[in-house]
């Protein structure tokens, strides 16, 4: 893989996970990477050195994408038996685990979901400032499974992402508001709660969460909305915050007056002390588990 091709998956990772989500993201590109198992066509000495390569580049994606690194890792300590393998049992064995690893994915996602549907209460209104698959999810089954009723205030985000939230919200018949994150001073009064997804959240405990994120939870914090932040286990990094890689731009401005240079970040760092409740799919962790965590 030459450089311009590794620029090119950083840049489709970077768009699905600004678009999808990192949850989604993760199960995407673990699918993608079963149906390539199943239809490279190679020499069995050779799958293992390309598999390599592709894992080594997914894994130095802007930003990490933790959950995909971490279920690649098990994966490979998994497969060390098998690599040796003639090819029909080593495409076979890695489209297996593959597959376990998907449905172990989804279903702590779904954990997470079920407890998060407990923080949704009756007269709610709930600011989304970046609808990840967590957040959706726990806000459709909190009205289809538990009928609660509440409203949404959806902090525009970019093109893609804010319309589907829109429409979600729309079709399920959930009151909502959609206004730009600078906005939002004008309507923290209808607000009491703010649903959070993350990328990743790190060992010094920082999250590494959608551009904004830092700056609408501190005006949450300001004014005494609640922050909840769901993110199962695999989003858990081993890593510190320095290393994840966050996706850097340097552009240059021309105006009619002058020209400078725009420097801009993919995604916010996050203090974990801004967020409230942090809900995994065991439920709340609490400050015990977050530590031991942390080291």
């Amino acid at each position: 893989m030459n450089q311009a091709e590794k620029e090119n998956l950083d840049s489709l990772f970077l768009y699905h996970g600004n678009v999808l989500g990192a949850a989604r993201t993760t199960s995407m590109a673990l699918n993608s990477l079963i149906n390539a198992f199943d239809q490279l066509e190679c020499e069995q000495d050779e799958i293992f050195e390309l598999y390599e390569e592709l894992a080594a580049a997914i894994k130095a994606a802007q930003p990490r994408i933790t959950p995909l690194s971490h279920i690649l890792e098990q994966f490979e300590e998994e497969m060390k038996p098998f690599w040796s393998k003639d090819l029909v049992e080593l495409r076979a064995r890695a489209k297996k685990i593959l597959k376990k690893k998907v449905e172990l994915y989804q279903s702590r996602a779904e954990r997470v979901v079920r407890h998060g549907i407990k923080f949704v209460e009756e007269g709610d209104g709930i600011i989304v400032h970046s609808a990840s698959s967590m957040v959706t999810n726990v806000l459709l089954q909190a009205k289809q499974v538990m009928l609660k009723d509440f409203s949404v205030i959806v902090l525009q985000l970019d093109p893609v992402r804010t319309p589907q939230v829109a429409l979600t919200l729309e079709e399920q018949e959930i009151p909502h508001i959609v206004i730009p994150a600078f906005n939002l001073c004008h309507y923290v009064e209808q607000a009491n709660k703010i649903l959070l997804g993350a990328v990743s959240v790190t060992r010094d405990l920082k999250v590494v969460a959608p551009v904004g994120t830092s700056t609408t939870l501190s005006l949450c914090r300001l004014n005494g909305i609640k922050s909840y932040l769901f993110a199962n286990s695999f989003h858990f990094s081993h890593g510190l915050a320095g290393a994840q890689r966050i996706f850097r731009t340097d552009e240059k401005v021309a105006s009619s007056q002058t020209t400078y240079h725009l420097t801009t970040h993919s995604h916010d760092l996050v203090d974990i002390e801004l967020i409230d409740t942090l809900i995994d799919e065991d439920g709340i962790v609490e400050n015990e588990r977050l530590w031991a965590f942390a080291g």
